[in-house]
């Protein structure tokens, strides 16, 4: 597969193929990414037209391939291919964890540290939609809800600044009141 292609995916095209190789439906995507299940759909096919493959479940296949790292095995062979040595003299992969110590790293060691600096935010963490585009995204992808909710907001947000608005006014014309009885 041409790395190129793959390096082409959006942050959320991604997201939603990660997903897919859970596996997970596209309701229960969009539940987790907090989008709606026709966006998810249209990042899906976006990501199987720019991967040239007819189904989701390729799409996410080669994704996965892609990013899991290669396994301390296949390194190891490889290594041999390339320099010809026996496997007992070849390194072994290895990190230091925290007490300085080397200790053996696998792939989902290696993912579990990677995590930190993921620059996919996670899931799990609310985020606030606005009701106006931010980051690209369209204004109106909002769940009928969230919308509902967004009213009530700005309809509370308007009747605090009427009254207070008012009450400026009733304070501006009492000043003036109590200037011109003084005079």
């Amino acid at each position: 597969m041409d790395q190129g292609r793959i390096a082409k995916l959006t942050k959320m095209q991604r997201a939603c193929l990660r997903l897919v190789a859970r596996p997970m439906t596209s309701k229960e995507i969009a539940r987790e990414l907090g989008i709606a299940s026709n966006t998810v759909d249209q990042h899906l096919k976006a990501a199987m037209a720019t991967l040239g493959v007819n189904s989701r479940q390729q799409a996410a296949r080669l994704l996965m391939e892609y990013e899991s790292p290669p396994s301390p095995q296949s390194l190891v062979s490889q290594l041999q291919s390339l320099a010809g040595s026996e496997p007992d003299v070849l390194p072994a992969l290895s990190s230091i964890d925290d007490m300085g110590r080397e200790s053996p790293v696998g792939g989902e060691e290696l993912r579990e540290r990677r995590a930190p600096f993921d620059t996919d935010p996670p899931a799990d963490r609310a985020k606030i939609k606005w009701p106006f585009s931010t980051d690209g995204r369209r204004g109106n992808d909002l769940r009928p809800i969230e919308r509902m909710i967004w009213i009530f907001v700005i309809m509370i947000l308007l009747i605090m600044s009427f009254a207070m608005l008012a009450s400026t006014a009733e304070t501006i014309g009492r000043i003036r009141s109590s200037i011109a009885a003084d005079s």
